[in-house]
Order: structure tokens, then C-alpha cells, then sequence
């Protein structure tokens, strides 16, 4: 088939598509049994029709003994829907740029290749109209009005298609929108590229875009009990680039109080455990396991952490049947006589 007569062919499968619904269209299947030239890949039409059941010996098919025979590479199939799915979106895309629309902005009617749709409502309007539209409400820190001009049409344009039509410059600033962070508002504000200051237009509070607190100035941004682990582990895994903008943004000295606090942390919940009776933290300074409280009095083991019983405080540890048994010294294996000298002293 020639290339011309392969073009002919896609156009009047273009009809179809342009007649019905998208999803009507995508449901169209051939008879059972038959085979269907489609954008140039061949679907057998009964293997969407028999489901789940085992195959039919049929004469159309005498080479296929099994069902699952007829799956070899389901990788291949999924490609070949993508390829299809992307066929058909450059299609769309063919057919909208060589028609006519009217821009309701400039009431002009230009082709499609010199207009933009939104994604949501399909409402379509020139390029040069749009771009005046966008660029009119970026310089007016009007961010939250980059929708669809058609009046009550809440479509929004995608910062893909604000891009293709603003300036790189006046995107940079499209780019920096943050919101108010105050909680009755919350209202889209302008970021000035290499500030950290925001100015709500509308409420008029000054917040810091980093934090999003009150606006600190100079000072670094306060970092929370909960967060200091966050920051730590953060700080730990960023590339040396990233650690200075974490210390020019809360300070070293809380960068440096982040890792010392959890190196504590962790130390304590190595040495330290709390007695089961009051809670009171206990640390362990030699080998023995059996712990007393300060604050409380009570023993305990320090193994298991259970109580230990006033009446025989070594019976824990000499009981076969306990989990601690001959354990009460770190491995150290102690003779029956230290107990008796021990419980006699």
C-alpha cells in the first residue's frame, strides 16, 4: 500500500472518531470470529469474546490447542495498546489543528494549530488572545484565575499550556505561587525568586515561605520537637549542596542541635530502660541484672524487665523454667554456690 493511499485510509478512520464519543468509539468491536484492520494492527476479535473460557476448537483457528496458549507476551500486548492509545491522540491532535474554531475573546475564527483547548470543558480560544489572558493575570497576582475566560467554567489550564504560552520570565514568577498561610484565607501569593517573604494582597499577612510561619527575617526557621528527627535524618542523606541550603534556612546551630539530640536519644534507649513499677529511667553501669529503683525501690530484671518478688529475689534467675534463667550476670555463667553465699550474706 502506497503512503498516499495508507493516509486516505487513516482520514476515513478519523470520521468515525470525529462523529462519535470518544469512549462509544473505543467500544466498537467486530463479529466473533473475525479479524479487524485497526490503525494498522490486526485484533482478533474472538479472544476479547471468549473471557475466561478454555478454547473452542474451531476451523478458523486449528492451530491453537489451548486457551492460554494464545497469551505468549503480554508485555508486547500492552505495548501495542500505548502505541495504539498514542495513534490516536496524535489523530485528535491532526484533525483539531486543521479545522476552524471561533475564539470567543477575538470573535475571529482561526485553525486549530493557532488555537488551545481546555482539557476539562474542551472550550477553545486563539493562542494570542490566551496569552494577553494569562499574562494579564499572572502581573496581577491573579494565579487562582488562570481558568477558562467562558463565564462560571471552573476548567483550569495546566501549567503545561501556561508555559507554552507565556514568556519564561513571567512563568518563573507563575512557577513561585504560594498560598497564604494563614488559615482564613489561604489565598495564592506572588514569590519573589531568591525571597523568602510573602505578602498576602488580600489579608495582608507577612509569612515566611519556608516555614510558614510569621515572617523571622534574618532569623532562622523554628523547628518543631516532632520535625528535629525529620531534619536529622534529612540533613544525613542530603548531598553536600543541599546541606547548606538546610543550614542557611534553620541555622547551624539547630542543624547541630538536631544531630546531638538524636545521638542522646539514641544512647539512652541503649542504656537506659524504664522501671516497669513507676516508669522512672534506670541506667545499667555494670553487668548485673538484677536492677533496684531509685525511685520506687522495686526490683526488676533487666533482661525481660518483670518484677522480681521481695521473697526470693534470685529465683528468677535460678529457675530452669525461667527465661532468664542462669543469667544474672551478663554471659557469665555463675555456680550454684554464689547463690546460697549471696542469699546466706
Amino acid at each position: 500500500m502506497s503512503s498516499e493511499d495508507q493516509e486516505a485510509q487513516e482520514d476515513e478512520l478519523l470520521a468515525p472518531a470525529s462523529i462519535y464519543d470518544g469512549d462509544e468509539f473505543r467500544k466498537a468491536v467486530c463479529p466473533r470470529g473475525r479479524n479487524q484492520d485497526l490503525f494498522g494492527f490486526i485484533f482478533v476479535s474472538a479472544i476479547c469474546s471468549m473471557g475466561r473460557t478454555p478454547w473452542q476448537r474451531d476451523p478458523v483457528y486449528p492451530s491453537i490447542p489451548e486457551y492460554y496458549s494464545c497469551v505468549q507476551d503480554v508485555e508486547s500486548l500492552l505495548n501495542m495498546i500505548q502505541e495504539i492509545l498514542d495513534f490516536d491522540q496524535a489523530q485528535q491532535i491532526k484533525c483539531f489543528n486543521s479545522n476552524l474554531f471561533l475564539c470567543n475573546i477575538c470573535f475571529c475564527k482561526k485553525l486549530g494549530s493557532e488555537c488551545m483547548y481546555f482539557l476539562e470543558c474542551r472550550h477553545v480560544y486563539c493562542k494570542a488572545c490566551l496569552k494577553d489572558y494569562f499574562e494579564i493575570q499572572i502581573r496581577d497576582g491573579q494565579v487562582q484565575c488562570l481558568n477558562c475566560p467562558e463565564p462560571k467554567c471552573p476548567s483550569v489550564a495546566t501549567p503545561g499550556q501556561v508555559k507554552e504560552l507565556v514568556e519564561a520570565e513571567l512563568f518563573a514568577h507563575y512557577d513561585h505561587v504560594v498560598y497564604c498561610s494563614h488559615p482564613c484565607c489561604q489565598l495564592p501569593v506572588m514569590q519573589e525568586p531568591g525571597c523568602t517573604m510573602g505578602i498576602c494582597s488580600s489579608c495582608n499577612f507577612v509569612f515566611c515561605t519556608l516555614c510558614r510561619l510569621t515572617y523571622h527575617g534574618v532569623s532562622p526557621c523554628k523547628v518543631t520537637a516532632e520535625k528535629l528527627v525529620d531534619l536529622r535524618n534529612e540533613y544525613l542523606q542530603a548531598e553536600e549542596a543541599n546541606k547548606r541550603l538546610l543550614e542557611q534556612r534553620y541555622g547551624k546551630r539547630v542543624i547541630q542541635k538536631a544531630l546531638e539530640e538524636m545521638e542522646s536519644k539514641e544512647w539512652l534507649e541503649k542504656n537506659f530502660k524504664n522501671c516497669p513499677c513507676c516508669g522512672t529511667p534506670i541506667e545499667k553501669l555494670d553487668g548485673y541484672n538484677k536492677m533496684t529503683c531509685t525511685g520506687c525501690m522495686q526490683y526488676f530484671c533487666w533482661i525481660c524487665m518483670s518484677s522480681l518478688s521481695r521473697a526470693n529475689l534470685y529465683k528468677h534467675f535460678t529457675d530452669p523454667a525461667s527465661p532468664c534463667f542462669n543469667q544474672l550476670f551478663d554471659a557469665v555463667d555463675v555456680d550454684e554456690d554464689i547463690w546460697e553465699d549471696e542469699i546466706e550474706d
